[in-house]
């Protein structure tokens, strides 16, 4: 796997001269269930066409290389998007995941549940993006098949906070709809629901959300409520920084 990004990191450098290449830094903070993470993400976009009359509709496929870490929890993958039209596109990818949790909120790490199993994924997902006035619509699809490298049961998925088989599929639907009170402002309401199938679970993450935009970096605020696998609704904030310091054709 490494040495697979590695290539792919190299062919997206020698590419940059016939596309755009973008690169990015994020960091997230949440309360509940309380997790933390930089991600990383290089990719190379190459515009297959464009519109004359509007600069904003073009189409592009992209490669990319992600990198995801907590310390704990780490994930490396390689996805391919691409996106008939600037504003909607589909996205297929694999990740390798090393995980080393001991305690992960809302689970019994020690006795009943696995929190610390290393898993690979295989992966894909729909975006749409829409806009009008200052009104912002974005919707977020993603279906990830996971394999967890031990033959326990029960184990912890760190993200939706529900518990999964070995092999299993988790799948997540992010809606955020927003308004913009100013050029660089926006206040938006978030809603993401996860579900896994061979539990039958479902969790589900509501919040209000600000977002404050300044040059390449952008912060945002979520408060409000997860509402985990066992019903139980806990107050929960999220914090976000991103750094854009190529954004390439992605317009998000």
């Amino acid at each position: 796997m490494i040495k697979n990004i590695i290539l792919v990191i190299i062919a997206l450098y020698a590419l940059s001269t016939f596309g755009q290449t973008d690169y990015s830094l994020q960091t997230t903070i949440r309360t509940y269930s309380l997790g933390a993470s930089v991600d990383g993400d290089l990719g190379y976009a190459y515009k297959f066409w464009n519109s004359d009359k509007n600069k904003a509709f073009y189409g592009y496929f992209r490669p990319s290389v992600q990198i995801k870490t907590s310390g704990v929890v780490n994930y490396i993958s390689q996805q391919m998007d691409f996106f008939p039209i600037s504003f909607f596109g589909m996205y297929i990818g694999r990740s390798s995941g090393y995980r080393n949790l001991n305690d992960l909120q809302g689970f019994d790490c020690s006795n009943s549940v696995n929190c610390g199993a290393d898993n690979t994924k295989g992966y894909y997902g729909v975006n749409l993006a829409l806009a009008y006035k200052k009104f912002v619509l974005l919707n977020l699809y993603r279906v990830e098949e996971i394999d967890y490298d031990t033959k326990e049961l029960f184990i912890a998925e760190e993200t939706s906070n529900l518990i999964v088989k070995p092999e299993d599929t988790v799948k997540s639907l992010t809606s955020v709809f927003g308004y913009k009170l100013a050029e660089d402002k926006m206040l938006a309401l978030l809603n993401v629901n996860y579900t896994a199938k061979e539990y039958d679970q479902d969790s589900q993450m509501t919040m209000l959300l600000g977002q404050f935009t300044k040059g390449k970096s952008s912060y945002q605020l979520g408060l409000g409520n997860f509402r985990n696998r066992n019903n139980k609704n806990h107050f929960s904030a999220l914090l976000m920084y991103k750094w854009s310091g190529e954004k390439g054709l992605r317009l998000f």
